[in-house]
């Protein structure tokens, strides 16, 4: 499993802005995280922000169309509840 560098940016600027409380701040937790639960790094790549740019509207988060354009680079799996990115042609969990 991966833990891309969109989630880790987004964590933060939530984080940053109040709207995320972490018990530690998110440099610590996230790589805490990463090391539990064995995650690799996914690294944002201009191909994959290209993907993102060339997506239907369907979804107007920039991460998460940002994460999708990397599943479908990368032919991963997004792990998500959020029923817009299911309208895109990317595998998915919850």
């Amino acid at each position: 499993m991966h833990l891309s560098d969109v989630s880790i940016w987004e964590i933060c600027l939530k984080w940053e802005a109040g709207k995320l409380s972490l018990p530690q701040p998110p440099r610590l937790w996230c790589e805490a995280q990463a090391g539990i639960w064995k995650l690799s790094t996914l690294a944002i790549t201009r191909s994959a922000v290209y993907r993102a740019s060339e997506l239907p509207g369907h979804h107007r988060d920039p991460f998460d169309r940002l994460l999708v354009g990397q599943a479908l680079d990368r032919g991963l799996v997004v792990l998500t509840p959020d029923e817009m990115i299911h309208r895109y042609p990317v595998g998915w969990r919850w």
